[in-house]
């Protein structure tokens, strides 16, 4: 059973975070994994992980990768925007992040 916690708590590490899990955070999400507070466990690391500040560093690589970006300016303003957007779900899809920014800065 833990070996199948860790691998579910590393998949949502990569899958938001774009790398492993540490040590830290694996005994963090077993712990939450073997609560039985959490109801869906994988929702809330994930919840948790969307809405950490690492995210909005891979938030910034994204946009600096998908529109291949290289003055701070832009890529900064194109970061604010995306993180005062109040729907935290949209955040999150970036194939709908990517059409917003699009549309929103003429890219």
């Amino acid at each position: 059973e833990t070996n199948s916690f860790v691998n579910n708590i590393n998949e949502l590490y990569k899958e938001v975070l774009d790398r492993k899990a540490d040590d830290t955070e694996i005994v963090e999400g077993l712990n939450i994994y073997r609560s039985n507070v959490k109801l869906n466990p994988s929702y809330y690391i994930k919840n948790d992980l969307y809405e950490s500040i690492e995210y909005n560093d891979v938030l910034k690589s994204w946009i600096v990768n998908k529109f291949q970006l290289s003055k701070n300016s832009v890529i900064y303003s194109i970061l604010r925007f995306v993180l005062e957007i109040k729907d935290s779900s949209v955040k999150r899809n970036k194939v709908l992040l990517e059409e917003l920014i699009c549309k929103e800065f003429n890219l």
